[in-house]
């Protein structure tokens, strides 16, 4: 075989190769990835005198989020198509949708990630719209102290990543006086029958979510 011919088949197997690994790379960085996990969410109340307590709260079973390993890379929007109906432990008829695309913004190196979720929530068909600001941080809990999450932990083994992620989302505006208006009426009506003293009405609303989950890093997405 001529110098020629073995410089020419050298560079066709370097090009091959090169093609294979960047088409393994585009698929890694292109290839959806999902973050899956459950939360709670409670609904808490601050009183005069510097009380707090928990007016109701609900269970989410199951919810996820989908982004390409670039889209996170660049602190890219996140979506989903998760959707939750169902009753709080008061009895409230409760449905919560994810309002516009969310913001995730991880550190690949201490493994701390932010997310920040517009979400509509329904409550006996009043909605709120209300941003979840998660974190693996630290967040105001339902006593008005400090809860705190936990940075990504990845298994290489099985090439996913597990996190526990706590927030906060205020309701502000026409959205705090429309749920003081119903936690009002609710409140009356629940005396009404009991004929008990009349209850205090709080003076701040907030969110506490609390959610584990993990993600795929490597493999397991779909184009």
């Amino acid at each position: 075989m001529t110098t020629n011919k073995l410089r020419s088949r050298l560079l066709l197997a370097i090009a091959v190769s090169v093609s294979a690994l960047f088409l393994i790379a585009a698929n890694m960085l292109t290839a959806n990835r999902k973050l899956e996990g459950s939360a709670k969410v409670s609904i808490c109340g601050k009183f005069a005198g510097g009380t707090w307590q928990t007016l109701d709260s609900v269970d989410i079973g199951k919810l996820s989020l989908e982004a390409t390993v670039l889209e996170i890379a660049t602190r890219k929007e996140v979506k989903t198509d998760f959707s939750f109906s169902g009753r709080s432990v008061n009895g409230r008829q409760i449905s919560v949708v994810l309002s516009r695309p969310g913001k995730l913004d991880p550190n690949l190196i201490s493994g701390d990630v932010t997310l920040d979720l517009p979400v509509e929530m329904t409550v006996d068909g009043k909605k709120f719209n209300v941003v979840l600001n998660l974190t693996t941080k630290t967040a105001k809990s339902t006593t008005g102290g400090v809860i705190s999450g936990h940075p990504m932990n990845i298994d290489h083994g099985t090439h996913t990543a597990k996190l526990k992620m706590v927030g906060n989302g205020d309701f502000k505006g026409v959205a705090f006086d429309d749920a003081i208006a119903l936690y009002r009426r609710s409140v009356m009506s629940s005396t009404s029958r009991n004929a008990g003293p009349q209850p205090k009405i709080p003076t701040e609303l907030f969110l506490v979510v609390e959610s584990e989950g993990q993600a795929a890093i490597l493999g397991g997405g779909k184009n």
